[in-house]
């Protein structure tokens, strides 16, 4: 008898872990869909004014790096890069990419290791400059 509810317990293993795995799934792509429906509330036109300001920013910094005024290029980066991080638009993107990264918890590893954004401390002990 005891055999036979063995026999019966290792059948019924892969259905049960299954149905965990679907209601995991369920789950992350729930937390997905919240992610993408929160992205479509960003103002695209917003959006692009910061892509633009970032682009004009990027070039004035590589521009001051390639003349030699690399205190200033670091300066002018690190004030653009906390005014970008205080707008209303970087902090709409951190709250949706807070539910994908939520969604993507379950899968165990990163979902895209090496594309957080650095802390100021990291800003600060590495020079704008060296990155051009």
């Amino acid at each position: 008898m005891k055999t036979r509810m063995l026999a019966m317990l290792l059948l019924c293993l892969p259905a049960l872990a299954m149905a965990q795995n679907e209601d995991q799934m369920q789950r992350m792509m729930e937390q997905a869909r919240k992610a993408q429906v929160c992205m479509e509330k960003i103002d695209r036109g917003e959006l692009e004014a910061m892509a633009r300001n970032a682009e004009q920013m990027e070039a004035e910094i590589q521009s001051l790096c390639a003349a030699g005024k690399r205190d200033e290029a670091h300066s002018v980066g690190m004030k653009f890069g906390l005014e970008m991080s205080r707008s209303a638009v970087a902090k709409e993107m951190r709250q949706c990419s807070e539910m994908m990264a939520g969604a993507m918890a379950g899968m165990g590893s990163s979902f895209m290791p090496g594309m957080e954004f650095p802390s100021l401390e990291e800003m600060k002990d590495e020079h704008i400059c060296d990155a051009y």
